[in-house]
């Protein structure tokens, strides 16, 4: 019998990521948020998905060169190469943090939601939300939010492991020469001198570009047959895995591009989804769907919301599946109250229902108080534990204790649930709660300690990652069905 696989966040490290929990054709998808390490890329909440036994949107690979080569720093570690958003079409810092503010598995969902409010400078909003959800033992799927406030021209890149691209409800016309960049734009030319380049577009390594005729509202699909140009044997015989993408945001432009790659092991075809001009306000949905042969997904629309939130606060979707069934996700940036067509009301930052015919299958909730369809509710009393920290203790490097006021209810089922502290850290401080205690949690063997208050004095005692006054929140996850 197989070990069960489990959901991680590596938080100070800077990854998390959701996965099935059966290794038998399993599923994982995984968001980067690193801080101040080494040989990282301009990669902020990069999104990565492996399913049907391969990496279905691999990183470029090695560099040609390491140290300063141009292409390595103008391409293949900046943001434009990576499965993310490039703003101002200039790279995102280096490895500036994030800090996870939902982490949640209640299968057959599991969801995540990460902030990286230092990605660029000046811009007040880089988050992104994500969930991976499962149609049966052989398939998943993921839905996808990346919001963002400020700056210009935000630009979301996608790109699978394959050369070719099949696209659907979408009208492209060929771009006859140049780049990404512009028809006059020749292949890898630096935009900018000086060493500017470091931090600019890196558009002079996309090709053979296709552009939409004008600005695109109505839902597409985009389609990558994926390889393995590396040959090693990870595609089974007689299988032919695919990654579609169903794109729901109105855009003023979506192109294709093929982006070079070191050594050319792999091309990749490119997806570039464009909101321009000045102070962009922009929240991208789209839905990722591996498959092998067949597809499994009907149809993926957007979904009517109400609410007294800004315009990118909430999403609302429905996916339409082959066999029937239709999953509604609500995805709230901060909890929020909704109506969503279909006389769906919700109060929450995360919820799903799954429909089988006129039958509520089932529901699942985060941090929220009700989710109703129907005559189908799902209601709980608090949407989240929230409080102060009064206290640590890291003296047990196998019990590391944090004193909380009020302490958690020790019979509300909080065992390995996240718990977030809220700081001015740059990276994440989110924890799971090993054992809930008359007065607080223990964090196990996982440490509160960040380092040494003076390195030249031992004596000087410890800093720490959780500190008296901190707030702490615990977002409740409930279920039915």
């Amino acid at each position: 019998e197989s070990v069960a696989l489990r959901s991680e966040h590596l938080g100070r490290y800077g990854q998390a990521y959701l996965q099935t929990e059966r290794p038998e054709n399993g599923r994982a998808v995984f968001i980067h948020y690193g801080r101040d390490k080494g040989h990282s890329h301009r990669d902020s909440l990069n999104l990565g998905l492996l399913a049907k036994n391969v990496d279905m949107m691999p990183d470029l690979g090695y560099p040609e060169y390491t140290g300063n080569w141009p292409k390595k720093i103008a391409w293949t570690a900046n943001t434009v190469s990576h499965n993310t958003l490039l703003i101002g079409d200039a790279g995102s810092a280096q490895s500036p943090g994030g800090q996870i503010e939902i982490f949640a598995v209640e299968p057959p969902v599991r969801a995540m939601q990460v902030d990286a409010p230092n990605a660029y400078e000046g811009v007040q909003t880089y988050r992104r939300t994500v969930a991976l959800v499962d149609v049966g033992e052989e398939d998943s799927y993921v839905f996808d939010v990346f919001r963002a406030r400020g700056g210009a021209d935000h630009r979301l890149s996608w790109h699978g492991a394959g050369g070719r691209a099949q696209v659907a409800g979408l009208e492209l016309a060929e771009q006859r020469s140049g780049t990404f960049a512009g028809p006059d734009a020749p292949f890898a030319r630096l935009d900018g001198d000086h060493g500017s380049f470091y931090t600019k577009s890196g558009f002079t390594y996309l090709y053979d570009v296709e552009r939409s005729t004008g600005p695109v509202g109505a839902p597409y699909t985009v389609d990558w047959g994926i390889e393995d140009v590396r040959g090693k044997n990870r595609i089974r015989e007689g299988e032919e895995p695919h990654l579609r993408l169903h794109g729901l945001t109105p855009c003023d432009e979506v192109a294709l591009a093929t982006g070079d790659s070191p050594r050319k092991m792999q091309c990749p075809r490119y997806l570039l989804q464009s909101r321009l001009g000045q102070d962009v306000q922009s929240q991208f949905v789209n839905v990722l769907e591996p498959y092998d042969r067949k597809p499994f997904v009907e149809r993926v629309r957007p979904l009517v919301v109400e609410h007294a939130d800004d315009s990118q606060a909430v999403a609302a979707v429905a996916v339409e599946l082959i066999d029937g069934r239709t999953d509604i996700f609500i995805s709230c940036e901060r909890p929020t109250e909704v109506t969503v067509e279909g006389g769906i009301r919700f109060d929450g930052s995360f919820g799903m229902i799954r429909v089988a015919g006129a039958e509520v299958e089932l529901m699942r909730m985060v941090g929220g108080t009700h989710l109703l369809y129907g005559d189908a509710e799902l209601t709980v009393e608090q949407a989240v534990w929230r409080g102060k920290v009064a206290g640590v203790d890291a003296s047990d490097p196998e019990d590391n204790r944090v004193t909380l006021d009020p302490p958690l209810p020790e019979d509300a089922g909080l065992v390995g649930r996240t718990i977030h502290f809220i700081n001015s850290l740059p990276l994440d401080t989110s924890y799971d709660i090993r054992a809930v205690t008359a007065d607080g949690i223990s964090t196990g063997d996982i440490t509160i300690v960040q380092g040494m208050a003076d390195s030249t004095d031992p004596s000087a005692g410890y800093s720490y990652l959780v500190n008296p006054g901190d707030e702490y929140v615990v977002p409740v996850v409930v279920g039915m069905g």
